[in-house]
């Protein structure tokens, strides 16, 4: 496995060890090149996952601001640039609640979930995201008032 990341180092010990000369060289590199292709196995893996629990998020998130929107509540999506973020994390959605503002940034390979919904400027208010979480504790109160339906 090489990737196009690795170090000069494990490049190099890729052109000393092969699969036919392990018994030549010493062991110790043969595991070094096991041990990393492992671990960039396993970075591949985990990224996979965050990716994908990103991609949960968001779909929550956007399926929330639909319901944000039905319950009278402003949501805008737009572009919100943060030194030293890769700019594909650029994407926001905003939901002005009774209780103040929440954003989540997303990726731009989930831009097409937010698509539909409001696109404007909007100020970032400086909430943290403890704060952001704690005015969507209190926000539910307010939706006590919204019609009740059926589970």
């Amino acid at each position: 496995m090489t990737d196009a990341k690795e170090p000069a180092a494990i490049a190099a010990l890729r052109e000393v060890v092969h699969p036919t000369s392990v018994g030549t060289v010493p062991i110790v590199y043969a595991d070094i090149l096991q041990a990393w292709d492992t671990l960039t196995r396993e970075r591949d893996e985990a990224r996979e996952q965050r990716e994908g629990a990103y991609r949960e998020r968001n779909q929550v998130v956007a399926w929330a601001s639909r319901l944000s929107i039905a319950a009278g509540y402003v949501v805008r999506v737009t572009k919100t640039a943060i030194d030293g973020w890769d700019v594909a994390w650029h994407n926001c959605a905003y939901v002005m609640t009774p209780t103040g503002q929440a954003s989540w940034h997303f990726h731009d390979d989930d831009a097409p979930l937010f698509a539909d919904l409001p696109h404007g400027e909007v100020v970032w208010d400086g909430h943290t995201t403890l704060e952001k979480y704690d005015r969507l504790h209190r926000a539910r109160y307010a939706l006590d008032a919204l019609p009740q339906g059926d589970a």
